[in-house]
């Protein structure tokens, strides 16, 4: 029995769609296997084995159903529409797989479709991000990667010229089929380890899935009436519900909030002694309350603020829907000291532009906002690709809070710092020094000096409030 409708040109054969099949089963299973062992060294085979379920199931339907078009396919553009088709689904397959790969790679974040479209239509924001973490060989490899693709359209116009018949179009079905059924089983199975749990899925399918449902979603939420403003959810709250303040003698008048970006607790000396990363924060706890287990509900920044300021989680969607109308839906502290007569600001040394920080602190309920684009920069370097060095804010903080106390007015101030974030920049004039010692301690030593120049930034602030008198008429809080 002749499966090819011609004699010229391609044609998706028993051995292009075979070739298709393997190609995408060997590609993945190896990004696969990597990922299981790099994780866990002492997952067991049958661990591994579970884990290639999704990927091999993949692999054996791409190749079936490329046969079933190429067995319907009658005519010399049909069969190389089929073929062309062919080698776009293997690149498309591959290019995610790899995507995804490099992007468990530097961040430990498996790619779905949420990371990957957020990341396309924030691609301004993230451009420095992504390309401090990628080099000409990473677009190398995923190029290289990608033309596999084309292997199985190249085996398959080959075919096409062989005085072979009949194609194997049987042996390829006995040997798709039973591996299709198998890896379906696999899907029902759970691996032992729990650390390679989140293996067991196909990066290219849960991605194009995803995109899928967001379309539905996105269709149901252009239905949906326009979310009322942030502001006008608030101010309805606070308005049955007002806030009161009973303040004694010996309570301070005045709040500041300093978030220390990605700071680890064991990355300052009030928890781990043997750094020397933080004297002065240790002088601060030495007179103050040092908690022993507050956690943020997300490890990230933008989310983390809402607990951290507004005492609620935050939503667990990949976008800042935070920082969009309607985002948050219940005062924030900001919103409440407002209402008492305080004065709010917010300061950054990042950009205000990056995942529309400006709009999120607004909704946040703080009425004034500096970050890296309202500086006098001059004297300050840049030490990362989200912004300068942190002691850029301390003028602008003590010349904004010189204006409040000469109106009289309490303030409430949050500082948000930017050095200890990824890549560990360090200014010129903060000297470098070798904290800890080992093989795998070169960026981490890094790390800890950032640490260590926001603990020299925090001394600032607190000897220009110490400077003005007000250093014992403000709550300080560190997180």
């Amino acid at each position: 029995m002749a499966t090819r409708g011609t004699t010229n040109g391609f044609r998706t054969t028993a051995w292009g769609a075979s070739a298709l099949a393997l190609v995408l089963f060997i590609a993945t299973a190896a990004l696969t296997i990597s990922k299981v062992y790099r994780t866990d060294p002492h997952a067991s085979f049958i661990d591994a084995f579970i884990c290639l379920g999704p990927n091999t199931l993949l692999s054996a339907l791409s190749g079936l159903a490329m046969l079933g078009l190429g067995l319907l396919a009658r005519g010399r553009r049909r069969s190389i529409a089929v073929a062309v088709g062919m080698a776009v689904w293997a690149m498309l397959v591959l290019s995610l797989s790899m995507l995804a790969h490099q992007s468990w790679e530097r961040s430990g974040t498996l790619l779905d479709w949420k990371l990957f479209s957020y990341t396309l239509q924030h691609y301004d924001e993230l451009q420095a991000v992504i390309g401090s973490e990628t080099s000409w060989t990473s677009w190398l490899v995923l190029g290289g990667v990608t033309l596999l693709g084309l292997l199985p359209v190249g085996l398959d116009a080959a075919y096409s010229r062989w005085p072979i018949k009949p194609p194997p179009t049987r042996a390829a079905l006995k040997v798709l089929v039973p591996t299709a059924a198998v890896a379906a089983g696999l899907l029902f199975v759970s691996p032992s380890s729990p650390r390679v749990h989140r293996y067991a899925r196909a990066a290219a399918p849960s991605i194009l899935v995803g995109a899928v449902l967001e379309s539905w979603n996105q269709a149901e939420a252009a239905a949906a009436p326009p979310p009322v403003e942030t502001s006008i959810l608030v101010r309805d709250k606070l308005r049955r519900h007002p806030p009161v303040r009973t303040p004694t003698e010996t309570t301070p008048a005045n709040l500041l909030v300093i978030v220390l970006e990605s700071t680890r607790w064991d990355a300052t000396t009030v928890y781990n002694p043997e750094l020397p990363t933080t004297p002065n924060m240790v002088k601060l706890a030495d007179r103050g309350l040092v908690p022993e287990a507050v956690y943020v509900d997300m490890p990230h920044t933008s989310k983390a603020l809402v607990s951290t300021l507004c005492g609620y989680p935050a939503r667990w969607v990949q976008n800042i829907e935070e920082a969009e109308a309607g985002g948050l839906n219940r005062p924030c502290l900001a919103h409440i000291l407002d209402s008492l007569g305080y004065s709010t600001a917010f300061f950054q040394s990042a950009t205000g532009k990056f995942e529309n920080r400006k709009r999120l602190t607004e909704n946040f309920g703080y009425k004034f906002f500096r970050s890296l684009e309202n500086y006098d920069s001059r004297g300050f370097e840049q030490t990362n690709y989200l912004g300068l060095e942190d002691k850029v804010m301390v003028k602008p903080l003590l010349s904004w809070i010189d204006e409040q106390t000469g109106e009289k007015k309490p303030f409430f101030a949050t500082m948000l710092t930017t050095i200890s974030h990824h890549d560990y920049g360090l200014p010129t004039s903060m000297p470098f020094i070798d904290i800890v010692h080992g093989i795998a301690s070169s960026r981490y030593n890094r790390y800890l000096n950032t640490v260590k120049y926001a603990d020299s930034f925090i001394g600032d602030v607190v000897a220009g409030l110490e400077k003005r008198g007000l250093l014992d008429d403000t709550l300080i809080a560190i997180v």
